[in-house]
């Protein structure tokens, strides 16, 4: 069933939910309604998928679950859990260079928490709460230390944006503004709790034109106008939603088993480009976990379960929405493999995917939607 859309007006109650204190006018939000998920595959919205392999060599391995960012014309593979560091693509898929070194050595990080790329600067925030700024060729421009451990982080041209998280050991709140020298002068959305010790992932999303922030465990997706971030969407799960109830629980482990018995969705993932807008959710009860893509053209939700159709060699590949409204991602050699034998008909590239091996490297996969 398609997602029902209703535009309201922000109520004065929930005015709190503005990051900027001050000057704040009333907006109008997008409350899109979960009412369940289609009976259709994912595939069967989708008229063709192109692939670009990526060069498999010594000096790029990539290891398991990259992220994948597009800039221009460029592909920039983010390897937090292989070799922490990031490989720079053309965009036919011919390794340019790698940025960043993890190790003990002058400029080098013991591990990667967030990268923020614009234009040829590329700021990677390590978990020895440092900052390092690179040229994209791999230049090392800077090295700053800081006070707090960043979670995801976007730049701006007053400071930094950054999404600690719950229970950060910094502050109650989960979100900071920082000035040009990354001190801390703002921080946004409060909320005191016990409940919750997970560090969130995927927390902004950059498009063309506008920044969008997200949390997992609450359903509003915010978005950067000026120098604040207003409520943009708000999703209702229903009886799917994270409740109150569970940020009031003293015990960790007793809050998951109230929200793992009830069953809960929770948000992995919200890109926006232009009229086109996806979300990746989880939906998690005592039988499993099942993903769920809603893809959105001006305002139209349509949502899938990938599990129930065995399109789950999409769960957590799809990174990014390009300026025609095509979904791109990273996907494995075994993964595109099996894809394939499945759906041969949809794809533009037959040589190509005839010669890979499951030991390559993984390739970028744009969809392409009817």
């Amino acid at each position: 069933m398609k997602g029902k859309i209703i535009f309201d007006l922000v109520i004065i109650g929930t005015l709190s939910l503005f990051i900027n204190c001050s000057n704040t006018k009333v907006s109008k939000v997008k409350n899109v309604e979960f009412n369940g998920t289609d009976n259709i595959s994912l595939l069967s919205c989708v008229s063709e998928i192109s692939i670009c392999p990526l060069e498999t060599s010594k000096k790029c391995l990539i290891g398991d679950n990259p992220d994948l960012r597009v800039m221009d014309k460029d592909y920039y593979i983010i390897d937090t859990y292989g070799s922490k560091t990031i490989y720079r693509f053309n965009n036919e898929g011919t390794f340019l260079n790698k940025i960043g070194t993890v190790g003990r050595g002058e400029n080098e990080y013991s591990s990667m928490s967030s990268v923020y790329i614009h234009n040829d600067s590329i700021v990677l925030f390590s978990g020895d709460k440092k900052v390092y700024s690179y040229h994209k060729n791999g230049e090392i421009r800077k090295v700053k230390s800081i006070d707090y451990n960043t979670g995801a982080s976007i730049v701006t041209t007053d400071g930094l944006w950054c999404y600690l998280g719950y229970n950060n050991g910094s502050c109650d709140e989960r979100l900071v503004r920082t000035n040009p020298d990354y001190l801390i002068k703002d921080k946004y959305l409060p909320l005191k709790t016990k409940a919750i010790h997970l560090s969130d992932a995927n927390n902004f999303y950059n498009s063309n034109e506008n920044v969008f922030l997200k949390e997992s465990f609450l359903n509003t997706i915010y978005k950067l106008s000026g120098n604040k971030f207003s409520p943009h969407i708000v999703f209702n799960f229903k009886e799917l939603g994270v409740p109150k109830k569970y940020f009031q629980f003293e015990d960790p482990f007793e809050a998951f088993g109230f929200l793992n018995k009830k069953g809960f969705i929770s948000i992995y993932r919200y890109m926006e480009e232009g009229i086109t807008s996806f979300v990746e959710l989880r939906e998690q009860t005592v039988d499993g976990i099942s993903t769920i893509l809603g893809v959105s053209r001006n305002d139209v939700w349509k949502w899938f379960d990938i599990t129930k159709f065995n399109n789950d060699l999409f769960t957590g590949v799809f990174q990014n929405i390009d300026t025609k409204g095509n979904i791109v991602g990273i996907i494995s050699a075994d993964k595109l493999l099996s894809l394939y034998s499945s759906n041969p008909k949809l794809f533009k590239e037959h040589s190509l995917i005839e010669k890979l091996k499951e030991e390559d490297n993984p390739f970028v996969i744009k969809i392409k939607l009817k």
